[in-house]
This record gives C-alpha cells, sequence and structure tokens, in this order.
C-alpha cells in the first residue's frame, strides 16, 4: 500500500516530483544499507523480538507520515520518518524469512514457506489496489493511516511468538563485521546471485518511477 499511497499523498500536499522523489530516496537509501546488516542482526538476536520492534517501530513512523500528510505539514517532517520507517523495513526481511527454521522443521518447514509466500504476494498484488481506492476515496494520508494499522496488527501477531534466548556468544567467535565481509565475498563470487539481485533492483527502480 504505501508506495501508492505515499506517492499520491505527497503530491497531495505539495504538487512537487522533487519532494516526492526526495521523501521516496530517504526511505529507500536507509532500507539498502540496512540490508548490509540485517542478515547479521537477525543471527545474534531473537528473530521474534527483531520483528516486535520493526514492526512497532514501522507502525509508529507511517502513523506519524499519515498525520503529516492529513494535517498538511511541511514535507521535510516526512524526511526523517521515511528513514527510519526504511531502516524498520531493511530490517524486517532477513528475520521474517529465517524464522521459519526456528518454528517448524522437516517438511513443515517447506509448507511454512510456500504459506508465507503465498501470504506475502497476495498482499503485494492487493494492496496498490486497495491503496489506490483508499485514496482516492479518502486520501493518501488515510491509506497510509491503514497502512500503519497492519504494522501494529503485526507486530501483535508476533508479540504472541516466544523463542528461546540465544546462547551467548563465545570469545573468540567472529564478529559481525567478520560475518558481513563473509558474507559479501559470497555473493560477488556468485555470478548468478549478483546478477540476480541487479536485475530485481532494476526492476524494483522501475515500478517506482512508474508510480512517480
Amino acid at each position: 500500500m504505501s508506495p501508492v499511497a505515499l506517492a499520491f499523498g505527497v503530491l497531495e500536499i505539495t504538487d512537487s516530483a522533487v519532494w516526492l522523489s526526495a521523501v521516496t530516496a530517504a526511505a529507500l537509501v536507509p532500507m539498502v544499507a540496512t540490508m548490509l546488516l540485517d542478515g547479521g542482526i537477525a543471527d545474534r538476536y531473537r528473530r521474534d523480538t527483531v520483528l516486535r520492534i520493526t514492526s512497532i517501530g514501522a507502525g509508529l513512523t507511517q502513523t506519524g507520515v499519515a498525520i503529516i500528510l492529513l494535517t498538511h505539514q511541511h514535507p521535510a517532517l516526512l524526511l526523517p520518518l521515511s528513514a527510519f520507517n526504511g531502516i524498520f523495513q531493511g530490517l524486517t526481511k532477513p528475520a521474517l524469512r529465517d524464522i521459519l527454521s526456528n518454528l517448524t522443521v522437516g517438511r513443515g518447514l517447506q509448507q511454512a514457506s510456500s504459506l508465507l509466500a503465498s501470504a506475502g504476494n497476495t498482499p503485494r498484488i492487493l494492496g496498490p489496489t486497495v491503496a489506490g481506492l483508499l485514496t482516492a476515496s479518502m486520501g493518501g494520508g488515510w491509506a497510509i493511516a491503514a497502512d500503519a494499522a497492519t504494522f501494529l496488527l503485526a507486530a501483535a501477531c508476533f508479540a504472541r511468538m516466544s523463542l528461546p534466548s540465544r546462547p551467548p556468544r563465545a570469545k573468540g567467535d567472529p564478529t559481525m563485521l567478520n560475518d558481513i565481509q563473509e558474507g559479501w565475498k559470497y555473493f560477488t563470487s556468485q555470478a548468478w546471485i549478483w546478477s540476480v539481485t541487479l536485475a530485481f533492483a532494476g526492476s524494483c527502480g522501475h515500478r517506482r518511477t512508474s508510480v512517480e
């Protein structure tokens, strides 16, 4: 819902493509930067805790964005909120993907992965449509408010999960920086991985530009 609602919401209060680009970049750049760290964070901290924090954070930042849009405040106030929202979004993906291995094993893991993929793809298809309808009937601010409510609902669902605490790390274990360096080295050594990543990034950029 967010890209469509945010695009029209910003245009409603600014009528400026420059401000729209600034707000979009304010979310996208921190999200990409955070993705370089999110795997290490998900491996070092309880994933249910990470997901609760990121869902609450995303819900609160989107609530702030909705208030700014609904009250027609200066668009500069959107920049820090968008940046924090990008950080929370970047931290969510690996924790959500990897938590399945903590909740089920064997064939159940395959079924859970399929279910999670279906549950994620459905709103990706319906979300922009719902956002468009809400924006057309009530305005972009209310569409962002509805988006914020979904994050807070997710936080309530994650609150029902309880994973065991991770064992303390032994002295001499690799640091997060070491893990990131090792992961980056493997990533750059596999041509099929980085080529698919570049293609996906290009398609995402094209879709965002189309929305703008």
